[in-house]
């Protein structure tokens, strides 16, 4: 998984939210990447749900997914400390 900067990762947050990023849209605001953060924690927290039952029938593919989803963890709790960052701005 390629790493991304700051910047990338608001930008890709947002568009979990909806943001387009357009010319004429400027940078994403706080709640674009809250509402993104949000959707992306949703996302988490069904891949943790279906994990176990899917095991079974997906083990080779799901340690790929498994180290993935760690590294998306790991990027979501920076983009949280990254958010309440905008937020006191």
């Amino acid at each position: 998984m390629p790493r991304l900067n700051l910047q990338e990762a608001i930008r890709l947050l947002a568009r979990l939210a909806g943001w387009r990023g357009a010319p004429s849209d400027g940078e994403p605001g706080a709640e674009s990447v809250e509402e993104g953060l949000r959707r992306l924690t949703d996302w988490v927290s069904g891949w943790r749900f279906m994990r176990p039952k899917a095991m079974k029938k997906l083990m080779p593919t799901m340690k790929n997914l498994t180290s993935q989803m760690v590294a998306v963890e790991s990027m979501v709790k920076m983009m949280r400390r990254a958010a309440l960052q905008m937020r006191s701005l």
